[in-house]
């Protein structure tokens, strides 16, 4: 019995079970393709970049990734973050412990981990490397009293509210 790769509509609807996507998203079978062509190429100047120009490379592949793919920061998680964030994140939760603990993320992507937990009392930071990914994601990231304010640093937003400080590039 050999196995098959889904092709067609079984492989739209398991890429956005896998993202948890919105049924009703636009997602066609060329777009997953495009990402996974994608994904395999950049993948392969990683592994291949240097101490001399690993940050170059990283911070050139993820611009292109979520430039390319700008459909991504739309789509991807848009069911689960609105429907159930505790569901989604409480694994985090019990495995860091209970607050007050200090979280730093990296690579928040659009921050919804982060702002879970800052929601529910933990001191958090956070980075992204990419401004794409980021891009109109900043966030109020509140420790409990309600939002905080926001300031701009050096490429990123600083958020910050009752202990909590996070940073997302913009």
């Amino acid at each position: 019995m050999t196995n098959k790769e889904p092709i067609g509509q079984e492989l739209i609807d398991r890429y956005k079970s896998k993202y948890h996507i919105a049924e009703n998203a636009p997602i066609t079978e060329e777009m997953i393709l495009h990402h996974w062509n994608l994904e395999k190429c950049l993948t392969k100047q990683l592994l291949e970049s240097n101490k001399e120009n690993r940050w170059k490379i990283f911070d050139q592949c993820y611009t292109k990734l979520y430039s390319e793919l700008d459909w991504i920061n739309k789509y991807i998680y848009s069911v689960a973050v609105s429907k159930n964030l505790e569901k989604k994140f409480d694994f985090w939760k019990a495995l860091i412990g209970k607050p007050p603990r200090s979280i730093y993320e990296i690579g928040s992507g659009k921050g919804e981990l982060i702002s879970f937990l800052a929601s529910n009392g933990y001191n958090c930071k956070a980075t992204e490397i990419t401004q794409e990914r980021g891009k109109g994601k900043s966030r109020f990231l509140a420790g409990g009293s309600g939002p905080g304010e926001r300031t701009r640093g050096e490429g990123a937003a600083q958020v910050q509210g009752s202990g909590v400080v996070g940073d997302l590039a913009l």
